[in-house]
């Protein structure tokens, strides 16, 4: 699991763009011990475990198991779409619904 979770914060700080500088400041933690989590040298407590997945933006689930990508574009979606007020959730729900339907149209029978 510690490699898992090593893998899944370098990959996510590497595609936001960040150093291990940027992410140590953002959590407040030292460049060296995102170093050592990043190397699988140390895991990070559930505190900061849970800062580093809002600061990456990170689907914990993809942290401890191993998940197909559409399930992760699932998760993704899921994630943001909680950070939003319910009136704003069923909007996106709309939408998903409607583009559902015309992809389903787009297919033909």
């Amino acid at each position: 699991m510690k490699n898992r979770i090593a893998a899944t914060v370098k990959s996510k700080r590497l595609q936001k763009g960040l150093t291990q500088e940027l992410l140590a400041e953002l959590i407040g933690k030292s460049p060296g011990y995102i170093g050592q989590v990043e190397r699988g040298e140390t895991y990070p407590s559930a505190v900061v475990l849970a800062q580093i997945i809002e600061v990456l933006g990170i689907d914990a689930n993809t942290l401890f198991f191993d998940m197909e990508e559409n399930s992760l574009v699932s998760h993704e979606i899921s994630i943001r779409v909680a950070r939003l007020s319910p009136d704003k959730q069923a909007f996106v729900l709309e939408i998903i619904s409607l583009l559902e339907h015309s992809f389903r149209k787009d297919d033909g029978p």
